[in-house]
């Protein structure tokens, strides 16, 4: 083993022990909400109900999450947002509903009695800057001997969400080195959505973009697009979505940079399987027609498996695959893919 795959090795294991201390880091405010899940009753802190899994904060094994087809009755004195299959959302306290499989929101000026089959999404909404913050982070590491191949990667994102907007700011970093040759792929991205009335929602997106193996030295991007939910369960989302991107590339070579307009056609699809083996499951496509150079496409696509290990961490099997049909940079790929199996931790 080289002594840069020796470094990369050390940073990644330096990485995970963080991880694991943050995930055995307490939560010292008392847990009241009281959760009914077949026969037993939970006491702890409601944190959100999505694709099916409602994640239960506990003082004595972390963060838990039950199957929602098991949960009978959920009380909570704590704020929060909550949308049905619509795309109709309340905001309010859930109180005892009196009734099994009904979720009863007391709010400022509005209350509701909401099947639990009609739910989609429940999410707390703590007070201040700090309390309304998600974050999430996971490491990855492998070396192949055969090949003298070694690939690190870190994929970390912050989310904020207010009753307008859900704001996420995302990272990945790829590193791979096979013998004498280092290649680089990074990804950063600012994004901000808004969700309209029933299933639209509108977002904007800042994003810088490199990726050595394609011959991209930088590229900025700003765009703005509308997708609408056509599917929309607890276990189950497919988007479809278009828009416009103003975009900024400098390719190998020192050439100047070159601006140009982009269409975008966006995919996403999200489902999670409770039965064993618990998974999570994300795919996302995206299309970028050029709309100043004729005949280019280039394209996005981010598939991703997941499944929880408990105490915060998770395990997930990730694949970025980045294509652009007329590459700019002389002897460069058309195509760049990747693996990465991670560990990571979200609260």
């Amino acid at each position: 083993m080289t002594r840069s795959h020796a470094q990369l090795q050390y940073l990644i294991v330096g990485l995970g022990l963080l991880l694991a201390a943050l995930a055995a880091t307490p939560a010292w405010a008392k847990k009241t909400d009281r959760i009914h899940v077949a026969e037993i009753v939970i006491v702890g802190e409601v944190k959100s109900l999505e694709r099916g899994r409602l994640r239960i904060s506990t003082d004595f094994m972390g963060t838990v999450e039950a199957d929602w087809q098991q949960v009978t009755r959920v009380e909570s004195s704590k704020w929060f947002e909550i949308e049905i299959k619509d795309g109709t959302r309340y905001f309010g306290n859930i109180i005892d509903s009196g009734e099994d499989r009904v979720l009863a929101v007391e709010g400022e000026e509005t209350s509701a009695r909401l099947p639990f089959s009609e739910l989609v999404l429940i999410n707390q909404s703590k007070e201040g800057f700090w309390g309304k913050i998600d974050l999430s982070l996971a490491l990855g590491y492998s070396f192949v001997q055969a090949t003298d191949t070694t690939q690190g990667s870190v994929t970390g994102d912050i989310s904020r969400r207010t009753r307008r907007f859900h704001s996420k700011f995302y990272l990945l970093s790829i590193l791979s080195e096979t013998g004498d040759e280092r290649f680089t792929r990074n990804d950063v991205s600012w994004t901000i959505t808004r969700a309209l009335k029933g299933r639209w929602t509108y977002d904007a997106a800042a994003e810088f973009q490199s990726n050595e193996s394609l011959g991209l030295d930088q590229r900025y991007l700003l765009r703005a697009s509308s997708l609408y939910r056509a599917l929309r369960t607890d276990v189950r989302e497919l988007a479809l979505g278009a828009g416009l991107a103003a975009v900024r590339e400098q390719y190998r070579g020192g050439e100047p940079g070159d601006n140009s307009l982009e269409g975008t056609l966006t995919l996403r699809y999200f489902a999670f399987h409770f039965d064993d083996p618990e998974l999570e499951v994300k795919a996302f496509l995206t299309a970028y027609p050029s709309l100043t150079f004729s005949g280019r496409w280039r394209t996005e696509f981010q598939a991703e498996v997941s499944r929880e290990l408990g105490w915060d961490l998770f395990w997930s099997l990730s694949l970025y695959w980045s294509t652009d049909n007329k590459p700019v940079s002389p002897g460069a790929q058309s195509s760049d893919l990747s693996i990465t199996a991670s560990l990571g931790w979200s609260p």
